[in-house]
């Protein structure tokens, strides 16, 4: 159980099967090249439309705030991690595993077979960091937008925002959701998948199923304006 918040200024933070980390509201942050290896055992993730999917994990992390790596963290490893009732609601940057504004530092980064559910704020979140490949990820059980990052607009960040070289490849959101109280517009225009701008990004081989909101709600969502 974390009693306060993990710094990780430089060097690797390491977890292997049998690790279990209840967060207890707290974050982990790494800064400075900082990075993670966190390495379970590899097992079935999803396959179909992504009705058959396993989240069990035999590393975990929950009731995390957030796990982020902020500008000029390392390029890390994340496989067949599980991350859960993480996030916090409605709170601007804290997402369960987000990439903040590293640019290329982070670039070579793995997350692969790792599971976010029950996430209260987005799922996975790489925001102005580049070349991260996410392969055989699970989203279930959302609040907003799962795979995203922020709008070019949102935060007077203009081109800082964008992310490149991102690649989604068998990835799946399963029951992604916007309650009307965080907003209108958002909740009209929900997605499971939304691309934001950039150069280089891909999607492959990947599904959402069970998105709500509004009209114009959708599995994958490249608005106007987010050419790349």
């Amino acid at each position: 159980v974390l009693e306060g918040d993990i710094l990780v200024d430089g060097g690797t933070l390491v977890a292997r099967p049998g690790v279990e980390v209840m967060g207890n509201g707290h974050q982990i942050t790494f800064i400075n090249g900082g990075s993670a290896d966190f390495q379970g055992s590899e097992t079935f993730t999803w396959s179909g439309e992504g009705t058959d999917a396993n989240l069990s994990r035999d590393v975990t992390f929950s009731q995390m705030s957030r796990i982020m790596w902020h500008e000029g963290a390392g390029t890390s490893v994340l496989r067949y991690i599980r991350v859960t009732d993480s996030g916090v609601s409605n709170e601007l940057g804290f997402y369960p595993l987000h990439w903040h504004l590293n640019g290329s530092t982070v670039r070579g980064t793995l997350v692969e077979g790792v599971v976010v559910d029950n996430a209260r704020n987005h799922a996975f979140v790489p925001h102005g960091s580049h070349g991260i490949t996410f392969k055989d990820t699970i989203a279930k059980n959302v609040t907003r937008e799962a795979y995203w990052w922020d709008p070019i607009d949102s935060n007077d960040l203009g081109s800082r925002n964008e992310s490149h070289d991102i690649t989604f490849t068998h990835a799946l959101a399963d029951g992604v959701h916007w309650p009307r109280e965080l907003g209108v517009q958002g909740h009209h225009r929900n997605s499971a998948f939304f691309l934001g701008r950039g150069n280089g990004n891909k999607v492959t081989n990947s599904a959402a199923i069970n998105v709500t909101g509004g009209a114009d709600c959708s599995g994958f969502h490249w608005p106007e304006g987010y050419h790349g």
